[in-house]
This record gives structure tokens, C-alpha cells and sequence, in this order.
């Protein structure tokens, strides 16, 4: 399935994989398709978005300019001389089930969620990766919360969260977990919808890293489907997607994580002209590492994690 970006997702792609897998149980069972309607297409929502920006404008855009103004790009050290813009590279980093059951203690002790613990960790990586206490964290979010009737339409409704992030000296991991939980909370509470990173001259921070966290309800199980679907037999296949050496984009390195129900699959997604694999491989090592640490010295000042090489 080739779907493309500009009106499409991995949400919508999660969707539309699981609508034609109903459909085809449907048509084994009962020889036709009955999938429920959907009361709001894309189209739908882009016009709605633009006649509802000058209201937003109005009510959330002095907020933005004011928080982020003096904000700019934070640029990772990097292991290459060649040019800032090339293609996408990633290498895997897997929080096993050990660890992901640690996390999910951790963070019901403390009251808050797998994500928020994760995403604090990460903070707490990139910070001392780049040696600095202040920068603009990009959140990804799948854009449904808007409204319930565009939860299963297919659509490019992801956007992004800017999370300003200050890292206090005193900083241990749960109270930089508390500022980073109010920060998300105003974010979403003025969420953009994609208009700062459509501002020309495009922001700096819009390249920062990104946290792409992707929920377990937001992934097709082809378990479900298949004490129905008969001969069809459905297994994953490792597939490169071609499309990653010819996609140029001038970006900071990210991440991209899917929770499972045992474990949570990732990727570091950064540009191949600026950073070594090996590099990259480090970095999701030490991801590893903070996120052992939160768990066995909460306690811990931010300021004195120390990383690897």
C-alpha cells in the first residue's frame, strides 16, 4: 500500500489496512462489504480548518509567538562534514518487556503515563546530548482529538505540539516529569494544527527533534482478523522503503515508537548526510541508558546523567 503523505498518515494507514481487512472477512462470511460511514472526509476538514483559522488566530496565536519567539533550532553535534539536507537513515532501539514493565510501574507510582515517562526521558537525552538546558522538544500527535467523527477517517491530520523545555540545575527525573507534563497540557490546550510549521520563513525550531510516540489503539493486530478470514494468511514481511534514500529533508534526528502490548519497537530517524549509523546507534544506546536510570535513581539530578561514547 502506497499512500501519500500530503493527505495521508500512519494513523490513516493503520486505518485503511484494517478496513480492507474487514472487508475481505465480510466478503468471506457474507459475500458483501458493510463497513460503517464515515461522517467526516478530509475535504470536510480542511474546509472547516480554514474557515475556523482567523478564530484561532485570534485566540491561541499570541500565545505561540509570545512562548516560542525567542526560541531557535537546536542542531545536534553531528559526524559528517557533508551537506545539512540528506536523505533518511534510521536504526532500531527496543525497550523490552523488562523494562517497559518498569516504566509502567514507575509511571503508575507516580501517577502519570508511559508516554509522559518516556517522553521525559528523552528530554533528559537530548539535553545532555546537545549540552544544552532549554530547547524546543517537537511532540507528534495523531490530530484525532480534535473531534470523534474524524477518529476513523483517512486524512493527514497529524501535527505537532511544540514543547518548550527549561531543565532547572536541580533537576531530578520526576521534577522535570512535572514540568514537562504542564508544558504538554498547554500545548494541547493551544494545539496549532500545523500553522507555525506553515509560516514563511519557516521557523528554526520546526526542524528540532521530534517524539513520535504511537499508541497501541492505533495499530492494526491482524490477530483479530484472522479466525475469519479463511484461506487468506497474513504475516509480516521486512520491507525497506525506497522512498527513504530519495526523501531529502533538512531535519534533527528523532524518534518514532510503537507501543505493544510486551514492548515498545522504535526507530532513530535522522538525515544520513550529517550522521554515521554508528552515531545514531549510540544515541539510542544511551536512550536505553536514561531510561534505566529513571527507573533505578529517580532521584538523580538531570544535570549529572552522565552518557556514553
Amino acid at each position: 500500500m502506497a499512500m501519500d503523505h500530503m493527505i495521508s498518515d500512519g494513523y490513516s494507514l493503520n486505518l485503511l489496512i484494517g478496513e480492507v481487512l474487514t472487508a475481505y472477512t465480510q466478503l468471506e462470511r457474507d459475500g458483501e462489504i458493510a463497513l460503517p460511514s464515515i461522517s467526516v472526509q478530509l475535504a470536510d476538514y480542511a474546509m472547516w480548518q480554514r474557515g475556523a483559522s482567523p478564530a484561532w488566530v485570534a485566540s491561541h496565536c499570541k500565545y505561540w509567538h509570545s512562548r516560542l519567539e525567542v526560541c531557535s533550532r537546536l542542531t545536534f553535534p553531528s559526524d559528517s562534514a557533508s551537506a545539512a539536507i540528506g536523505h533518511w537513515a534510521a536504526v532500531p532501539v527496543l525497550i523490552d518487556h523488562k523494562l517497559r514493565t518498569a516504566l509502567v510501574e514507575w509511571a503508575r507510582v507516580r501517577q502519570t503515563t508511559l508516554v509522559m515517562t518516556v517522553l521525559t526521558a528523552y528530554i533528559v537525552l537530548v539535553m545532555r546530548w546537545c549540552g544544552v538546558n532549554e530547547t524546543i522538544i517537537q511532540y507528534q500527535s495523531d490530530g484525532r482529538e480534535i473531534s470523534p467523527k474524524v477518529r476513523y477517517t483517512i486524512g493527514f491530520f497529524a501535527s505537532l505540539l511544540f514543547l518548550r523545555i527549561q531543565v532547572e540545575a536541580d533537576d531530578d527525573f520526576t521534577t522535570l516529569l512535572h514540568r514537562v507534563t504542564a508544558e504538554y497540557c498547554s500545548a494541547r490546550a493551544h494545539a496549532d494544527y500545523g500553522y507555525l510549521a506553515a509560516q514563511t520563513p519557516r521557523p528554526g525550531f520546526t526542524r528540532n527533534t521530534a517524539f513520535n510516540w504511537i499508541p497501541q489503539r492505533s495499530i492494526t493486530s491482524l490477530d483479530e482478523h484472522q479466525g475469519a478470514l479463511g484461506a487468506l494468511t497474513a504475516c509480516p514481511i521486512p520491507f525497506g522503503n525506497p522512498g527513504l534514500t530519495r526523501c531529502y529533508i533538512d531535519h534533527e534526528p528523532g524518534v518514532l515508537l510503537y507501543d505493544t502490548e510486551y514492548q515498545v519497537n522504535g526507530t532513530v530517524c535522522f538525515p544520513g548526510s550529517r550522521f554515521s549509523t554508528a552515531l545514531m546507534e549510540n544515541f539510542g544506546r544511551n536512550f536505553l541508558l536514561v531510561l534505566r536510570l529513571l527507573v533505578d535513581k529517580p532521584r538523580i539530578r538531570v544535570a549529572n546523567v552522565v552518557l556514553t561514547c
